[in-house]
């Protein structure tokens, strides 16, 4: 199975624990090109994804496109906000 973690570059909390224990955690610099991130995974036979809420909240294709794929599945971490 072929997950992938999705954070901003200036994101150091979102999936903190799961990196220290070596999960790959890919990290954007530019939230405007999150749906072609996601695409691309898809193409790249990746089904689950794990974003963090900012990059959750600039995806127009997570409702649009994936919501009704039984395929891909995406979860989204709630942020910690103090």
């Amino acid at each position: 199975m072929n997950f992938l973690f999705i954070r901003t570059k200036k994101d150091t909390t979102s999936f903190h624990v799961l990196q220290a224990m070596g999960a790959k955690i890919f990290e954007i610099d530019d939230l405007e090109k999150i749906d072609e991130v996601i695409s691309k995974s898809v193409e790249n036979n990746y089904k689950t994804f794990f974003l963090s809420s900012e990059v959750a909240g600039a995806s127009q294709d997570i409702t649009k496109k994936y919501k009704r794929n039984p395929d891909i599945r995406i979860f989204i971490a709630p942020s910690k906000r103090i």
